[in-house]
């Protein structure tokens, strides 16, 4: 086991330990409409192991309602889906965290007219495969003053930004440029995340009529029906319909396909005959579709983004604000193992992997600290010897433990190289 699965393994561990969360909301007079903007159509159920690395992105808000004499009171909606694309940064469309999305959303629950107001928007991941009742729960909330249970295993976001060229709401469409980062409060250990597609591997690799899988929580079939249903995590395979410059489609109206509110969902596929150690990578984010999903959607192309992309990510770290910089770039497939976990010290030298574990083998300086414990033992006594043989003991075994994980490193990064 390398250094990084057992930090998995420990947080893992932390995040399982935890409870679920809640907020006290205040009481309204309100309706609830039942609406949501996410779906995969003619998907299946999926747990939080299939397509790991997808998420729900939960917006909580504070909502008012000056009719009602209602102020600063929290609202929770599971709103889109994301794609982890190292521990601390989700990868996202830009309109899933715009103030006009939100507010759109919202108001969608009240009913008589209200004017609703909607500010200090906080976001938020979870893993869940069940996101089912979070708005409804807010609702009555507002009505009874309960709290409302969010997922235990909820990660806040301290920051998020668009792409500087979204203004897809200015006109009343979703526009181009419809990709987002957010930016994790710590990062997410037990999950590995995917690999954004590169423009070289795009251009080699990936064509039209080509499989790949999507994954989202939302409404599983056409907005227009009412039976539809929404909340749960759902995943299938399509393929490729339409590629554009800067965007594709996927599916037709026979076959599974996202919807409006899949938003920022991933797809995937993995690239044939590629010499990496793992070949999925992720190569779409869920855009837009027809008002009611009746034909393929649209998703953006992340390797049409992908400076942009990398050049964030690095940004971000270089201010403090990621939480996450054992590799501050754009993750490349060097850094994870045949079973698709991220292990950033796979991609160094020899050198640097001594430098980063902070250890060198150097016989002089070892015998030069042999023979100064035994000078101390002998001045110290046999209380202290005992003490000092077991921690000259523990240092061995450690040293070995390092020397063997480090040479199941290198030999890694030679494949590699």
């Amino acid at each position: 086991m390398n250094k990084f699965s057992l930090r998995y393994m420990l947080a893992s561990f932390i995040l399982l330990a935890g409870c679920g969360q809640s907020l006290k909301t205040a009481s309204v007079e309100i309706e609830s409409t039942s609406t949501t903007d996410a779906s995969i159509i003619n998907g299946e159920f999926c747990d939080a192991e299939t397509q790991d690395s997808a998420v729900s992105i939960i917006a909580i808000s504070k909502v008012g309602v000056p009719e009602y004499n209602i102020f600063d009171k929290d609202y929770a909606s599971a709103i889109c889906t994301g794609t982890l694309i190292a521990p601390d940064v989700v990868l996202t469309a830009a309109h899933c965290i715009h103030q006009t999305y939100l507010e759109e959303r919202i108001e969608k629950q009240f009913s008589r007219g209200a004017q609703v107001d909607v500010y200090n928007t906080k976001f938020h991941i979870s893993f869940f495969p069940d996101q089912r009742g979070l708005e409804e729960a807010s609702i009555r909330a507002f009505r009874n003053s309960a709290g409302i249970d969010l997922p235990s295993d909820i990660v806040p976001a301290t920051h998020w930004l668009m792409h500087e060229g979204y203004n897809g709401f200015e006109n009343g469409s979703i526009g181009g440029f419809n990709i987002a980062l957010v930016f994790l409060e710590r990062p997410v250990y037990n999950v590995s995340p995917s690999i954004v597609i590169t423009p070289e591997e795009w251009d080699e690799h990936v064509t039209e009529n080509m499989s790949v899988e999507i994954a989202g929580w939302g409404l599983d079939r056409m907005s227009s029906d009412q039976n539809a249903s929404s909340g749960l995590k759902h995943c299938a395979t399509s393929y490729i319909s339409l590629i554009g410059t800067y965007e594709f489609q996927i599916g037709d109206p026979n076959s599974a396909r996202i919807c409006n509110g899949d938003s920022g969902g991933p797809a995937y596929i993995n690239l044939p005959n590629v010499d990496t150690p793992t070949k999925k990578r992720v190569i779409g984010v869920t855009s837009y579709s027809d008002l009611h999903c009746t034909t393929g959607g649209y998703d953006m192309r992340p390797d049409a983004y992908y400076d942009w992309i990398d050049e964030k990510m690095s940004e971000n770290c270089d201010v403090g604000v990621r939480s996450w910089c054992d590799t501050s770039s754009i993750l490349t497939p060097n850094l994870f193992n045949e079973d698709g976990e991220l292990d950033p010290y796979l991609g160094l030298s020899e050198e640097e992997l001594e430098d980063v574990l902070g250890f060198e083998e150097d016989d002089d300086d070892s015998n030069s600290s042999d023979e100064e414990d035994e000078t101390d033992v002998e001045e110290l006594g046999g209380c202290q010897q005992q003490s000092s043989g077991l921690t000259l003991m523990l240092t061995g075994i450690i040293g070995l433990v390092l020397s063997l994980v480090r040479r199941k490193r290198l030999r890694s990064y030679r494949q590699l190289s």
